[in-house]
């Protein structure tokens, strides 16, 4: 299991901007899902890899706040808490191998204009009962930015706008 975490607070910088971390960190969870097929391929040349075996990776994303900290009185360690953190480790193990797992809420907030997505339909997540949550799709939404933004309430920067349009 492995935890990645975007838009903590550095102290003395501006904060990231929610939506720039959300596409930063979907767009990691698709390279590990892409490396996990050359890392197979590689281990199976080397004889590292026994016949019908493969390594998989499943990414669950979720968004809110959390708590940061540096734990521990003789082995320090840093730890992130709070129910965003448990909320995405139930995406990630309710997700399918290959796939990235986002709620609907993080989708909407988050990573709309910049992912497609196809609907899972609500289903039981532990401790949180029946959520609705989307896979997301490794290309651009079915709308153009343009669109997409023409319809939204919200407005991005000239600056973010170019970055965007860039990618």
């Amino acid at each position: 299991f492995y935890l990645a975490a975007t838009g903590l607070a550095e102290p003395g910088q501006r904060p990231m901007d929610p939506a720039d971390g959300g596409c930063a960190l979907a767009s990691f969870g698709f390279a590990l899902v892409n490396i996990s097929h050359l890392l197979n391929l590689e281990l199976r040349r080397d004889g590292l890899l026994p016949a019908g075996l493969e390594l998989r990776v499943q990414v669950g994303i979720h968004s809110g706040e959390a708590i940061a900290g540096v734990i521990g009185h003789k082995t320090f360690q840093y730890d992130l808490v709070g129910d965003a953190v448990n909320t995405a480790a139930r995406m990630c193990s309710s997700s399918s191998p290959g796939r990235v797992l986002v709620s609907e809420s993080t989708y909407e907030r988050l990573l709309c204009r910049r992912f497609g997505a196809e609907p899972r339909g609500r289903s039981e997540v532990k401790g949180k009962g029946q959520m609705a949550t989307l896979f997301l799709l490794n290309g651009p939404p079915a709308k153009t930015l343009d669109e997409t933004l023409s319809d939204s309430d919200d407005t991005l920067s000239e600056a973010s706008m170019a970055s965007v349009r860039q990618m």
